[in-house]
């Protein structure tokens, strides 16, 4: 028997100085970029997620096998 192991990816920091420098302001607008949603400011301007996020981390896959 074996078994495989598959954590749950860690998603990318949302970087709140480059937020800023974009003009986001503070509310449910950083949100939706934290959770990977692009966004259209008030002035028109889209902010997509991928500017203002760290990149993802890739999970580790474990792989092991059970002796009896």
């Amino acid at each position: 028997m074996c078994y495989i192991c598959r954590p749950k990816k860690k998603e990318g920091v949302l970087l709140i100085d480059r937020c800023r420098e974009l003009g986001v302001p503070s509310g449910p607008l950083l949100g939706q970029l934290k959770a990977g949603k692009d966004v259209i400011l008030p002035n028109g301007k889209t902010v997509l997620s991928s500017q203002v996020r760290s990149p993802d981390s890739p999970c580790p896959v474990f792989a092991g096998k059970y002796y009896t």
